[in-house]
């Protein structure tokens, strides 16, 4: 167990006699690989959700998926991302994050080049509707 927190926000005029959410994150980690997950519970909307992200640093992996009950499918949204670590002078990584949010069915990819000194970068945006550089 690498970290444990729990919120409990309460909003009167919202629900006066329950609070409004409650969230808590739960992180582990061994070695390389870390787990988060943010479990959430809304009451007025009766929303019910779960946040995982999974990391490996070595690797330069990581990924999220978001479920949820109020959605027509359980899993709402997927994101990955990969770093690429090059030995090059103008390039030094280039990053690849797929997404795929369920609830609009809407995918995207984002292309990123990282320069050597990591203060620039170049990014494009394969965003399915409306892709952008």
């Amino acid at each position: 167990l690498k970290s444990l927190r729990t919120t409990l926000s309460y909003n009167y005029l919202d629900q006066p006699t329950l609070p409004s959410s409650i969230e808590a994150d739960v992180g582990l980690a061994q070695g390389e690989t870390s787990l988060l997950l943010q479990p959430s519970h809304h009451f007025k909307s009766k929303r019910t959700s779960l946040l995982v992200q999974a990391s490996m640093r070595g690797n330069n992996l990581s990924f999220m998926g978001r479920l949820s009950n109020k959605s027509k499918s359980i899993l709402e949204h997927i994101k990955a991302s990969m770093t690429v670590n090059l030995n090059l002078e103008s390039v030094s990584a280039v990053r690849i994050t797929p997404t795929i949010d369920l609830t609009r069915q809407s995918p995207s990819c984002l292309l990123e080049g990282i320069t050597g000194s990591g203060r620039t970068k170049a990014v494009v945006n394969l965003n399915y509707q409306e892709p952008t550089l």
